[in-house]
Order: structure tokens, then sequence, then C-alpha cells
């Protein structure tokens, strides 16, 4: 038995995302309809096998951030593309790099000391 279950539409989610051509995703800014987020995180997941190979949710340009216990709500959190990113500015590599207006991690420069996640305002 497969250890991690999706469902047909996450699935299909997936699917769509792991085809897209390299550079693709962080080429456009993604917005997300809260009303619709099941809090399944199977966007984490296919961000991070897609730009990373691996399942790395922690390292995923999305989160999804769920609160208990009522009312229960699923917040999708994406990058906001800051005007002055402080992730960019902690990187100690310099992975995080603005070009043309758009912050890209350059996953090959990246060591994955995570100081960018804990310098992110929105998490």
């Amino acid at each position: 038995m497969n250890p991690i279950s999706f469902s047909d539409k996450a699935q299909e989610c997936y699917n769509v995302v792991a085809t897209l051509p390299e550079g693709y995703l962080m080429s456009k800014k993604l917005t997300v309809i809260p009303e619709q987020c099941s809090g399944c995180r199977i966007c984490e997941l296919a961000c991070s096998i897609r730009h990373f190979g691996k399942n790395t949710p922690k390292k995923a340009a999305i989160r999804v951030l769920i609160t208990y216990p009522h009312p229960v709500m699923r917040m999708p959190i994406v990058c906001s593309q800051c005007k002055v990113p402080a992730c960019a500015q902690v990187c100690p590599v310099d992975a995080l790099r603005r070009v043309n207006g758009i912050v890209h991690l350059y996953k090959e420069d990246c060591i994955s000391c995570y100081k960018c996640i804990e310098a992110c305002p929105f998490g």
C-alpha cells in the first residue's frame, strides 16, 4: 500500500505541476483561492518535488497554515515577492536573488540552512 494517498483532485494537480517546464513556476506569481483549500498540503509536496526532486515540503514556496480548534481554518501562504525580501537578505550564499523584479531561488546554490524561512514575515 502506498504510504501517501491523495484524492483524485490532488493527484491531478500534482500531475500537472510535475510536467511543467523548469523555471515556469517561478516566472509568475502564484495566486491561491483560500476558500477552495482543503488542507491536503499537496501543493507543498508538488512544489518541493518539482523544484528539488524530493519530498521536502519545508523548502516549498507555499505553506498551508491550519489553525485549530474551532473554527478550523486553512490558509495557503505563497511567496509575496516582497519589495525588500528579508529571505534574500539573510541568505549566506546568495541563493535568493531578484531578477527582473522576481525573487528567484537558485537551488544549486542553496545549502538548506532554512534561514530564509525563519526570516520570512509570512512564514
